[in-house]
């Protein structure tokens, strides 16, 4: 039989299980089990998991079983990191700290026990999708040079059609984003293959597309904007005016800057570049196959590591994950013929986590952009842009609410008048948390993959938030002449506030 002792992070007797750390519990309890055959698998537990009645019966596949270990085929422990540990020591000889979050695998035959691997908490990850568990990645026999050129000559064809379109018909909406779609997906394949390029070469191959993308982000921006605002039921008014005039106005200056086959230009530019750079690296040796199992697989890793450390929204943080899933996305679409059942299956899961961290990011991102817009509009579309950015930002907290990054608000309980001779009830006194300035500093600092464990620090508490819009909306009904200064004062409260 196989035994599995773990030590879970989020099964702490003594902590109160919030749904947050009930769900990251479901998630791994499902991973775990998948290392074993398909089929029920007992996890036994003790009597102190209380929160383990309510979990288990929510799986498939997962038997809770309270008490001693039975002789089942495969079983899954749990249990205080002492026990698991002194257990584990007599049977095998093998000691591992279970006060650090981990898992045990052990071949049990007769009273003793082999010990198959040990794993800490950050190498569950790797449990979420097991056939690359029981195989290597695949050899191909045919090189990365070999299976990467077609690529390239599809992506750069893209662009450059891309580009066509958008110039035929620049006032098409989509024609903008589908030409900043082929440019991303063109810089997927150059992520791709970071590893094997000089690091200097790399980083001036992606600033020249990132530079292309960007000098077209405005009039996507301002698409995004107006899609939004008529989406919400906004009827034609001095906001929507305004939005078009400034469309106008991007759209003949980009127009200029790409006609007349200088765009062309600027995108051969950069696939040559490329192809310079990947004919000075070691391309043509390296098995194309297994490259690009490799690189799919840390970055679908790097997605769930994220996610699972994810208890708040932290925009820098998010706006990663949401790039790892899109180079996911395009790379697997690049390599199709190639992907297997599983990758492929994980390309629709990076689509979705994509799309839904992109609705968050847009709505906050809307927001900013009347930031930056306020002090080009008059009056009457001033007012219109803070009522449209007010509905993004109710936007964004439903969004958080309904991922479960941030809880709704709830009023505070009635409390009782104090009888006559007794004292009122103390207050608590507020709980330290962090400035918002030390939170963002943080949050912009390179990251690496760190332990599942690891909790994004907590951002401050919404109240403090709600009172002073409260006395901004105040101040704003008396004072309807300054509703550009108001605007902008209440736009940089609530960026201090929700940052």
């Amino acid at each position: 039989m196989y035994r599995l002792r773990v030590r879970f992070p989020s099964l702490k007797p003594s902590i109160k299980n919030t749904p947050d750390r009930l769900h990251r519990l479901y998630n791994r309890l499902e991973a775990l089990a998948l290392t074993f055959p398909p089929g029920e698998v007992p996890l036994y537990y003790p009597r102190n998991f209380h929160s383990l009645h309510r979990v288990l019966p929510h799986l498939g596949g997962v038997v809770p079983v309270e008490g001693p270990v039975g002789d089942d085929d495969f079983a899954i422990e749990v249990g205080h990191p002492d026990i698991l540990e002194g257990d584990l020591f007599k049977a095998s000889g093998y000691r591992a700290n279970f006060h650090e979050s981990r898992a045990v695998l052990t071949l049990v035959e007769g009273d003793r026990e082999t010990v198959l691997w040990d794993k800490p908490c950050r190498e569950w990850i790797f449990f979420a999708y097991p056939d690359e568990l029981v195989m290597p990645f695949r050899q191909g026999g045919q090189s990365l040079q070999r299976i990467l050129i077609p690529r390239i000559e599809a992506g750069s064809s893209r662009m450059l059609e891309r580009l066509k379109i958008f110039l035929k018909d620049p006032q098409e909406p989509e024609g903008v984003h589908q030409y900043r779609v082929s440019i991303r997906s063109f810089r997927a394949l150059i992520s791709m293959v970071k590893p094997l390029l000089d690091e200097g070469k790399y980083r001036a191959i992606q600033q020249h597309f990132r530079s292309l993308a960007h000098d077209a982000a405005l009039l996507r921006e301002l698409d995004v904007i107006m899609e939004e605002y008529l989406l919400a039921g906004a009827e034609d008014g001095a906001f929507l005016a305004a939005l078009r005039a400034d469309r106008r106005r991007e759209e003949e200056r980009l127009v200029a800057a790409l006609n007349h086959g200088k765009g062309r230009r600027l995108l051969r530019r950069g696939v040559n570049l490329f192809l310079e750079a990947l004919s000075q690296s070691s391309w043509k040796e390296v098995d194309g196959l297994y490259f690009v199992d490799m690189r799919l697989h840390n970055w679908y890793r790097f997605t769930l590591e994220s996610l699972w450390e994810l208890d708040r929204f932290d925009f820098p943080f998010v706006h990663r994950i949401r790039i790892k899933s899109k180079k996911y996305r395009y790379i697997t679409e690049f390599f199709q013929e190639l992907m297997t059942e599983t990758q492929l299956n994980q390309h629709k899961m990076a689509k979705k986590r994509q799309k839904r961290l992109g609705e968050i990011c847009d709505a906050l991102r809307n927001q900013e952009a009347i930031d930056e817009m306020l002090s080009a509009f008059g009056p009457a579309a001033s007012t219109e842009a803070l009522a449209f950015q007010e509905r993004e930002s109710q936007r964004e907290e439903e969004i958080l609410m309904d991922l479960g990054l941030k809880e709704a608000a709830t009023s505070p309980e009635p409390q009782e008048p104090a009888r006559e001779g007794e004292l009122p009830p103390l207050e608590a006194e507020p709980m330290e948390v962090a400035r918002p300035q030390e939170i963002r500093q943080k949050s912009l600092e390179p990251q690496t993959a760190a332990p599942l464990t690891k909790k994004i620090k907590a951002l401050p508490t919404e109240d403090g938030g709600d009172e002073v819009k409260k006395e901004v909306r105040g101040i704003r009904s008396l004072f309807v002449g300054g509703a550009v200064v108001l605007g902008m004062a209440v736009a940089a409260i609530k960026r201090f506030f929700r940052r």
